[in-house]
């Protein structure tokens, strides 16, 4: 966990935790075939397993975040698509950078209650967790052009 997550408040903690399960949570689903294992026991076992690590967990924000984003996929891949370099498919991404796009994508474009910049730094140090360092500039030129195409009023 880094420095400035260890420093704030206890509800910054629990979202991040709700963020990092979403992703394991999405990454499992892409990898589990649904004849193999159901979307809602797949939750469940990130809830029973991935919970017990220690860390403060929204689970309300993990469960509305991981059912909103998995519900909402087909629309956020078709966004997230016309930000990819030519002949590029979102489905061409390793699987890590598609959970966190789809989720970061998610919450730009539908979670008006946390500000856009937090939200993509949010992203930026979950990608650093689940993948090499360089891969968060291109997340976050991805991110920061669905900000931009999804405006908040502020």
């Amino acid at each position: 966990m880094d420095t400035i997550t260890k420093n704030l408040a206890h509800p910054f903690v629990e979202k991040r935790q709700a963020r990092v399960l979403a992703v394991q949570c999405l990454y499992n689903i892409a990898l589990t075939p649904e004849n193999v294992k159901p979307v809602d026991h797949i939750i469940a076992d990130i809830l029973t397993y991935g919970a017990n690590n220690g860390e403060a967990l929204d689970q309300q924000y993990f469960l509305n975040l991981i059912k909103n984003a998995y519900n909402n996929i087909s629309s956020l891949h078709k966004n997230l698509q016309k930000y990819l370099a030519k002949g590029w498919k979102v489905s061409r991404l390793p699987e890590p950078i598609q959970a966190i796009l789809v989720l970061a994508a998610y919450e730009i474009i539908h979670n008006f209650e946390v500000p856009v910049r937090i939200l993509i730094n949010e992203y930026i140090e979950i990608t650093k967790i689940f993948n090499h360092p360089g891969e968060a500039g291109f997340v976050n030129s991805i991110l920061d052009k669905i900000s931009k195409e999804f405006p908040r009023k502020q």
